[in-house]
């Protein structure tokens, strides 16, 4: 683990509850990241299509919230010539972190334990299953002059299911951490990951090429640029080419 100044040693941050941010993880999946993937769900029709794009068969969508300011936003999209294993192994990989963001400049494995995430809180999961749990930090780049630049603290897991129509399929998610302390760094402005996820799976019809879902709720904090927004939203359409790029050479 690297250890920084302005981050206080995870000795010194308040006991981690491991139950409480498993309960946090399963909440998000099963509340969250499920129904908005789920092309079943009625929830879909309340998506906004943003943009699209004919490479990977890529779309981009939107829900504005109604309760605060801050809007949902889901991208699927699909990858060819390879796995579910393989796009999992390149996104849960934090040595692929920095290289598949376009503003992430810093990522630290903070603490990570191992806990059994089955159970009646996590319907389609394996009640045995053995998942790890990780306390990230991450620092992205300022996006232009006179904006600070942002980082968040967060917990993450991944976790296979089973699907409303019998399908398997891998889960990655993401929250911040909203219980314990931890410093902050000077300069940067403490963002908040309501959650995002990735919901992967393989395509029945179309062998070697994987369905991918990723849905993220974050809010920046601060005051940022309409533009930065903008921008911003943009690039989550295109992290789909990113990825088929980097599996091609992977290949």
């Amino acid at each position: 683990m690297n250890t920084y100044s302005f981050i206080k040693p995870v000795e010194s941050l308040q006991p981690i509850n491991q139950q409480l941010y498993t309960k946090d993880l399963k909440k998000v999946i099963q509340d969250q990241i499920l129904p908005l993937c789920n092309n079943n769900n009625g929830t879909s029709s309340s998506f906004q299509l943003i943009s699209q794009s004919d490479q990977q068969n890529a779309k981009l969508e939107m829900i504005q919230s109604s309760n605060d300011s801050v809007n949902t936003y889901r991208v699927t999209g699909e990858l060819y010539r390879t796995s579910i294993e393989q796009v999992f192994d390149l996104l849960w990989k934090l040595e692929n972190s920095i290289p598949l963001s376009g503003s992430l400049e810093q990522c630290d494995l903070l603490n990570e334990f191992v806990v059994n995430f089955g159970g009646q809180l996590l319907t389609g999961c394996d009640s045995d299953q053995s998942c790890v749990i990780q306390l990230l930090y991450h620092a992205h780049k300022s996006p232009g002059f006179m904006i600070s630049a942002r980082d968040f603290l967060l917990i993450r897991t991944n976790v296979d299911l089973v699907l409303s129509n019998g399908q398997k399929a891998k889960c990655i998610a993401s929250t911040s951490v909203t219980h314990g302390m931890a410093g902050e760094r000077p300069k940067f402005v403490r963002g908040s990951l309501h959650f995002s996820g990735y919901i992967l799976k393989q395509s029945e019809d179309k062998p070697g090429t994987v369905e991918v879902t990723y849905v993220i709720k974050s809010d920046p904090r601060g005051s940022l640029p309409s533009w930065v927004l903008s921008m911003a939203n943009k690039t989550l359409i295109s992290k789909f080419v990113e990825l088929q790029a980097h599996i091609d050479r992977m290949n």
